[in-house]
């Protein structure tokens, strides 16, 4: 292997990065960043799917909605992030009455309005998601958030485009006792690119069971949350830069980022079981000319 390789220690950050988060058990805390050159050059993985799903515990769809995702999961071909907006005017984002959990998020709510989605997702009917975040081009629009009744196919579509020019792995171990999870993302450039691209990682946690809206006008009052999104680990809204000092990257170039998370001992007016948790991390255009499509995602769980 030829190696070129750095180490930058951010212990200023670990101080100065607070205003990253919304919460105090939320920080951007890039503990190593490093980078060499392998050889021979890996083959292209093929591309995981990353959905960005908007929803709501008062939203009469998600049941079926969740449903047609998660049978894209199973198959291995996409992961998902749920985001609950919190938007009270908007009832479908409000939980129904009685609910143990309040799974919105005012982080969900800052991604919708981002740049990314142009502030469609509120003015729009909820749930609607974003397919790699690339437009849909449905009916003349050039939207972003897509309409549940398009993701299969949507999916399909960015399923067949094939492998990008990267490949992305992501590892976490974590520590019960702090509750601090030590995330791992490595990008591995398996053909050389002068575009820059970022980093983004999420933590979701499967399994919440609650109150929610079905399509019936009922209230299940067994319904199985997956894919909720907890919190951001990586700089809000557009991640974190992947080798920006370099201009061309080399196939064979790999960046290594470390960061440490700090999973809430409390989410959502419960707790939280750190088994059920997982890191979705996904290397993705920075939004240079409104171009923010997603290249790969990768997942992995939070405590493995």
């Amino acid at each position: 292997m030829k190696q070129l390789s750095f180490v930058f220690l951010f212990a200023a950050v670990m101080f100065t990065a607070c205003h990253h988060s919304s919460g105090t058990h939320i920080s951007y805390d890039p503990l190593v960043d490093s980078t060499w050159v392998v050889s021979p050059v890996t083959a292209t993985a093929p591309h995981i799917v990353l959905i960005e799903e908007f929803s709501g515990q008062g939203c009469a769809h998600v049941p079926y909605d969740d449903n047609v995702l998660d049978s894209e999961e199973r198959n291995g071909l996409a992961t998902t992030i749920a985001y609950y907006l919190k938007n009270d005017s908007i009832a479908a984002t409000i939980p129904p009455a009685g609910a143990a959990y309040d799974l919105r998020s005012t982080i969900a709510t800052q991604m919708a309005t981002s740049s990314i989605y142009d502030n469609c997702i509120l003015a729009a009917i909820i749930p609607a998601a974003g397919i790699d975040r690339i437009p849909a081009h449905l009916g003349g629009s050039n939207t972003v958030a897509v309409p549940d009744g398009f993701w299969q196919i949507d999916i399909y579509h960015k399923i067949n485009e094939g492998a990008d020019s990267l490949n992305l792995a992501v590892a976490s171990s974590y520590n019960a006792g702090t509750r601090v999870a030590i995330i791992t993302a490595t990008v591995t450039y398996t053909r050389a690119t002068a575009a820059q691209q970022n980093l983004s990682i999420a933590v979701v946690t499967d399994s919440i069971t609650d109150l929610q809206a079905d399509a019936n006008g009922h209230i299940d009052s067994s319904y199985v949350s997956n894919n909720v999104f907890i919190g951001m680990v990586t700089p809000i809204p557009l991640g974190d830069t992947v080798l920006s000092t370099m201009p061309t990257k080399e196939a064979g170039r790999v960046q290594r980022k470390r960061y440490a998370y700090t999973l809430p001992a409390s989410f959502a007016n419960g707790t939280i079981n750190p088994a059920n948790c997982r890191v979705v991390a996904f290397v993705h255009a920075p939004g240079t000319g409104s171009d923010y499509h997603v290249m790969q995602a990768a997942q992995t769980k939070l405590a493995p």
